[in-house]
């Protein structure tokens, strides 16, 4: 096993090596380096070079099996397309040609009328999609579209629905989202759901060119489904108006469609405009290799035609069947061969590069041996080395993080001691009418002392703690402005501890310096109250509450934390008018 280990890492192991050679700052003993030397002369001499076929595409590049199949699909040589596919999907790295080949394959399976082999194919392609990525977005795309063609030809509709509507999704061109959505349309109306459909149809007429080949198909269908809805519409000028545009984009397809609308209007009005549409659609259909649609063709002319002639229209109609079943039995079947060689190629192949492999081991498993001996001693004087060296930095890291922590805590004692008591210092003097000089000036030297000495916390004058807060909050009071205290009594602080009463203190200033700067608050209420084993303090103001899409600046996130590190909760609610915070401290 360790060979193989060491083989897997060699060049791993090599950039280790070459740090300690080179980047070390302490010297090495002359037998150390050259050891060292002697190891890097060995994995050099035995690490492989990459295989450059095996190298990944460039972006936008394809492989040459992929190029070929798509060269096979415009020639119509399904076999070969298909071949060339399936290696493209088996032998390529790249998960988003081989899911793009999984979804040629399906297509081709769909329109030999192999359905279940499509399914196969489109759900091996979607194991390789990532949602996620919008460039995997287009074979998605084409992948649902063709599970709902196959599932629709098996009329389960509800299911070609549901795929057809994820095509939908994530297809981002236009032209591809209105083919989806007409086969969606067409796959609610066979299943006979109208409404649906109707909607589908009149939403996309309106999103197309006029002219367009798109606009035709939405036409033609749209007015194919208001007749069957309302056998009093008359549908012609619009079956007319798609057939002309039709023909003028040469689009061959499309006039199968059109054919068969028109044939089935005047099947019972003028049979023998019938039957002559129903000539064109067998004309067209035989010049574009359209099996089904020659077949729908060769129906409506028995039923239509003379009866004289019926006779040999269905002979024809029984041989076609017959060679169409026995074609399209045989592409499943060939599309399955050309799955087994593919596979049975590539098992072939890997046997061969694992013998290749296993030689290779036997002729190098020595000087491997060799190589571990002297690896062994090596690596552990490198992790002894870098045991030290981390050993060094966490020491130093650790004395880093105590001085960054000893100075948030610095920062956070400035905003709560110095700028939230100058605040309050600026609130009285701005809504005092008269102002104890002598009081102002022993507040700013109790202020200046306590910068002097930030970790140094003085304890306030006020005996007691209700006193203390009432004087915190009343600060606040102005002749715009009436605060109002309930439930603050002395009982109340009895069970609360020293650490809790100072961080509600800090929190309980920090909304009252939001209020001032930013509420216009004409009345203040905070409620003290004891529920249970909890203290609850409730505020609430009556002007500006928060905006819709407020975000908490750094006063209010700390008012969060300070209540979290106490094991509280701040609950910031939404009334109608004003601020409502409910404040839950534990009691000890």
């Amino acid at each position: 096993m360790l060979p193989w280990f060491f083989h897997f890492y060699s060049m791993d192991i090599l950039h280790h090596l070459k740090k300690i050679l080179d980047l070390s700052e302490e010297p090495k003993p002359p037998v150390l380096r050259s050891l060292l030397l002697l190891l890097l002369i060995l994995l050099i001499s035995n690490c492989k070079q990459p295989d450059p076929k095996k190298e990944p595409l460039k972006p936008g590049e394809y492989s040459p099996e992929f190029t070929r199949g798509q060269a096979f699909i415009e020639n119509r040589n399904s076999d070969s397309a298909f071949y060339y596919f399936n290696l493209a999907a088996k032998n390529n790295v790249d998960s988003f040609q081989k899911a793009l080949a999984y979804s040629y394959m399906a297509w081709l399976q769909n329109d030999a009328g192999d359905y279940y082999g499509c399914q196969e194919s489109a759900l091996e392609g979607l194991k390789l999609i990532d949602e996620q990525n919008p460039h995997h977005h287009y074979p998605l795309a084409a992948i649902y579209n063709e599970l709902g063609n196959s599932t629709s030809a098996m009329k389960n509709y509800d299911d070609a629905i549901r795929y057809y509507d994820l095509a939908v999704k994530f297809s981002k061109d236009e032209i591809y989202i209105a083919t989806f959505r007409n086969n969606l349309a067409i796959a609610y109306r066979d299943k006979g759901d109208y409404m649906n459909a109707f909607i589908i149809l009149s939403s996309s007429l309106e999103s197309h060119l006029p002219n367009s080949i798109e606009h035709a198909r939405s036409i033609s269908n749209l007015a194919d489904l208001k007749w069957r809805i309302d056998t009093k519409y008359n549908p012609l000028p619009d079956f007319r108006k798609a057939l002309e545009v039709r023909l003028l984009n040469k689009d061959s397809m499309g006039l199968t469609a059109s054919y068969k609308h028109l044939s089935d209007y005047y099947a019972t009005r003028k049979p023998d405009s019938a039957l002559y549409y129903a000539n064109k659609l067998y004309e067209v259909s035989k010049a574009i290799d359209s099996p089904d649609d020659e077949i729908n063709g060769l129906q409506r002319i028995t039923m239509l035609a003379p009866v004289d002639e019926t006779r040999n229209y269905l002979t024809l109609l029984r041989e076609l069947k017959d060679s169409i079943q026995t074609a399209r039995s045989g592409s499943a079947k060939q599309f399955a061969l050309i799955r087994y060689e593919t596979e049975k190629n590539k098992a072939e192949n890997l046997e061969l590069l694992q013998e290749n492999d296993r030689k290779e081991f036997r002729i190098t498993q020595q000087r491997y041996w060799i190589f571990t001996i002297i690896f062994v001693v090596m690596v552990a004087a490198y992790f002894v080395h870098r045991s030290n060296r981390r050993r060094k930095q966490k020491l130093e890291w650790k004395a880093r993080e105590t001085i960054r922590e000893n100075q948030l805590k610095t920062s956070q004692r400035v905003h709560d001691v110095v700028a939230n008591g100058l605040y309050r210092i600026m609130a009285e003097l701005e809504n005092k009418n008269t102002i104890d000089k002598e009081q102002l000036l022993d507040r700013v030297e109790d202020l200046y002392e306590q910068s002097r000495d930030i970790s140094y916390e003085r304890q306030e004058e006020i005996t007691t703690t209700a006193e203390r807060y009432n004087d915190l909050l009343t600060s606040f009071a102005s002749p715009h402005t009436k605060v109002s205290i309930v439930g603050n009594e002395d009982e109340l602080w009895n069970e609360i501890n020293e650490e809790g009463k100072a961080e509600l203190e800090h929190v309980l200033q920090e909304l009252m310096i939001n209020m001032k700067k930013h509420s216009q608050a004409g009345n203040v209420v905070v409620r003290f109250s004891l529920e249970g084993r909890d203290l609850e303090v409730y505020y609430k103001d009556d002007r500006v509450g928060f905006p819709e899409k407020f975000e908490r600046g750094n006063g209010l996130r700390s008012t969060g934390n300070r209540i979290n590190k106490i094991g509280g909760r701040i609950i910031f609610e939404s009334p109608e008018k004003g601020v409502s915070i409910r404040i839950i401290v534990p009691i000890k």
